[in-house]
């Protein structure tokens, strides 16, 4: 005589469902955490190539700054969170035939409430070269320390050395708003760019 076939308790058959319903949860979660950290590494890497290009572009102006313009104004005259400068070169029309003259001037500016770094040159419309900027510092070396602010007409020659300090924000968050000064973390991105028509020396850098 055959056993009588015995079928699934409703028991059973509520863990299974218990069972299946918590793996499927665990495994959305690694997805979606898999998913955020590669958008992280994403914005991260794009911020990275940004900081990098702005480095490149405040090394080739002053490089070739003057340390004052046709108007006698200063060359090279900065903040703790903006820099313009005016350097030799040749810009070129949108035909790029006509050129308008041999002094470039560039505007660096960053706005902490949209965390961002942006440039005009001759008067243009500022473009963002860089975003998710927290805090940025600029400080000028003058052959015996470093200062927040310099004017190369009224110091009559230009900075030895500018240092640009860069502090991202989060990735995937808004830019945090607070006192840079209450702000003891360390910089995520720090350049030195040295001036070669300088008159000063870095023998004073501690």
């Amino acid at each position: 005589m055959r056993a009588a076939r015995r079928g699934f308790t409703l028991l059973e058959v509520l863990v299974a469902i218990a069972l299946v319903l918590l793996l499927s949860w665990a495994m959305f979660s690694v997805v979606t955490d898999l998913g955020g950290r590669r958008d992280r590494l994403v914005e991260l890497s794009a911020r990275q190539s940004q900081t990098g290009t702005l480095f490149e572009l405040l090394e080739a102006d002053l490089i070739c700054s003057v340390a004052s313009d046709r108007e006698g104004g200063g060359g090279v005259v900065g903040t703790s969170t903006g820099l313009r400068i005016a350097s030799r070169g040749v810009v070129l029309e949108h035909d790029g035939t006509a050129a308008r003259g041999d002094l470039v001037r560039s505007d660096y500016r960053f706005d902490a409430g949209e965390g961002v770094i942006t440039l005009s040159r001759d008067g243009a419309a500022a473009e963002v070269v860089a975003e998710g900027i927290r805090r940025m510092e600029l400080r000028y070396f003058d052959g015996n320390g470093w200062r927040q602010e310099f004017d190369s007409s009224e110091r009559d020659g230009l900075p030895v050395a500018v240092e640009v300090l860069l502090w991202y924000a989060n990735p995937g968050a808004g830019v945090a708003t607070g006192s840079a000064a209450a702000d003891t973390t360390r910089p995520d991105r720090v350049r030195q760019i040295a001036i070669p028509d300088s008159r000063g020396g870095l023998e004073g850098e501690q």
